[in-house]
């Protein structure tokens, strides 16, 4: 998992918008509790200073992580 965690988060914030979307989908539907905690600090910081598309992103990436956690 750490391997893959790492190869996330260089797509995430690497240059290129399209790669950085996908990776943000590709962690939105394999992501788990270790790999969700490794990357939130980067979905932040796209919500804070990020491409338009990407925030938009990052949002439903926070919103398929946080859901399972809270019982609402």
């Amino acid at each position: 998992i750490l391997l893959a965690a790492n190869l996330l988060k260089k797509e995430l914030t690497g240059p290129s918008v399209m790669q950085a979307s996908l990776a943000a989908n590709c962690i939105a539907n394999i992501s788990t509790t270790e790999l969700a905690q490794t990357l939130i600090a980067d979905t932040f910081a796209i919500l804070a200073k990020g491409h338009p598309l990407l925030q938009n992103k990052a949002v439903g990436l926070l919103y398929q992580v946080a859901l399972p956690t809270h019982s609402w």
